[in-house]
């Protein structure tokens, strides 16, 4: 009978406790079927009140909600049969709980003695702003709320993004071919690679400012410039960054890992050839991890860093056994474990494999752990599909505690950051600069 009833009100605002309103009062509608088999459909008369019960928390599936409004629609439908006029009344009542920004989550429908109850499984609470940016890097500074992005060009910049309004700020000028960026642990500074000049850019974040520039010397062969493919600043030591260095052209591109204070380097560097394209501190400034993404080597490396520099204490290989393996996998320290993109867990210092994420079949992966909040995300592309998702997995269980497919994803996606308290982002080779908020992923 639906199509005799609408349009009709559903709720009536401001939703208080013990309001109610007549919602229908229709009589002589086409009841649809033909119940006394005279050939004629029964007549029908509906009537039904909405009423506001109250406000409570519920739990379902989804979560638990509070502050939601109980609405209560009580309908009576009254039979009447074609053939004799004899009438038959039906009763029925529905309560449905609708909570802040979300809508219903919860329905239990009554006829006679049957009862009916829905539940919400998951909500969708994604909210993604893309910023039309080319970007090479981003990386997040908590003191001053805002993302930063390495801008590429011959005069390149790194701009302020402000998160919560998908703003940029003022670029900050600082040469040619920006790429690769860190950031010091207390917030003062920035550090970033130049492509185009062979050398590494400070900026003091304070005054928004580029300061200090150094080359990263030459290679023992063809007294070539040497780039920076991963840049780590010293945990407690701002003014010293830890930098994977690599040649221009040639394969292995690999040019040994250097400690640089103030752009002066330290005389102590790793071996060429093979070793740590992709570098990450643990919790100390004396201990440095890195991992061999070029060759199948696949080396996992402990490194020791002191006053002389850094060398290599051991390395784990594909020769030893399962370790890390693959080509173009990146490493992230945190809480005491390296994550992959692979989604492994390691224990660094024990070099074991202690958990697994389970993820899609997947060309392409991020990933961002951060055990201050008990996560440990990752950007998954499902191999069929090609279809991008955020991923949200308990880094003790590794239990899945949520997905959310991220649409309109073009290019390649790089440099999956938190940002603010609920906040992720990453950017792609297309120029998109994707911010997100998700209550539903971040507690």
């Amino acid at each position: 009978m639906t199509a005799q009833l609408v349009p009709y009100v559903t709720l009536r605002f401001p939703l208080e406790t013990g309001s109610t309103f007549e919602q229908i009062n229709k009589k002589g509608l086409d009841f649809g079927q033909d119940l006394d088999g005279d050939g004629t459909n029964e007549k029908a008369d509906l009537v039904s009140n909405v009423t506001v019960k109250g406000f409570e928390s519920v739990t379902v599936p989804a979560g638990t909600f509070s502050n939601c409004a109980k609405v209560e629609t009580r309908a009576t439908v009254t039979v009447i049969a074609s053939s004799n006029g004899a009438r038959a009344t039906e009763e029925a009542t529905q309560t449905m709980w609708f909570a802040p920004g979300v809508g219903p989550v919860k329905l239990v429908v009554q006829i006679g003695n049957q009862i009916r109850t829905e539940e919400l499984t998951s909500v969708t609470q994604l909210n993604a702003k893309i910023i039309n940016l080319a970007t090479n890097d981003l990386i997040y500074d908590p003191g001053t709320q805002r993302i930063y992005a390495s801008v590429p060009g011959t005069s390149g910049n790194i701009t302020p993004i402000d998160p919560m309004t998908g703003t940029t700020g003022t670029a900050i000028p600082v040469g040619n071919g920006p790429r690769k960026l860190a950031r010091s642990d207390n917030g003062q500074l920035l550090y970033v690679g130049l492509d185009g000049e062979a050398a590494v850019q400070r900026i003091d974040v304070p005054t928004q400012t580029a300061g200090l520039k150094f080359a990263l010397g030459t290679d023992s062969i063809l007294s070539l410039p040497l780039f920076a493919e991963d840049i780590e600043v010293l945990p407690g030591t701002p003014q010293s960054v830890a930098i994977s260095r690599r040649n221009q052209g040639a394969s292995p591109r690999h040019e040994g890992v250097a400690i640089y204070d103030d752009g002066v380097r330290r005389p102590t560097t790793t071996p060429p050839h093979t070793g740590s394209n992709v570098i990450e501190f643990s919790a100390l400034s004396s201990r440095l991890y890195g991992y061999n993404q070029e060759t199948t080597e696949f080396g996992f490396r402990r490194m020791t860093v002191d006053g002389s520099g850094v060398t290599v204490l051991d390395v784990f290989d594909s020769f030893m056994g399962d370790l890390i393996s693959g080509f173009g996998v990146d490493i992230k320290f945190d809480g005491g474990h390296i994550y992959t993109t692979t989604g492994l867990v390691i224990d660094p210092e024990a070099r074991t494999v202690v958990g697994t994420f389970s993820l899609p079949t997947a060309v392409r992966n991020l990933v961002k752990p951060d055990a201050t909040i008990g996560r440990v995300f990752f950007l998954t592309e499902d191999g069929s599909s090609g279809t991008w998702s955020i991923r949200a997995f308990d880094p003790n269980t590794r239990q899945l505690l949520g997905s959310e497919n991220v649409p309109g994803v073009m290019g390649d996606p790089g440099s999956l950051i938190r940002w603010g308290s609920k906040g992720l982002a990453f950017r792609t080779t297309e120029g998109q600069v994707f911010l997100i908020e998700s209550p539903q992923l971040i507690p």
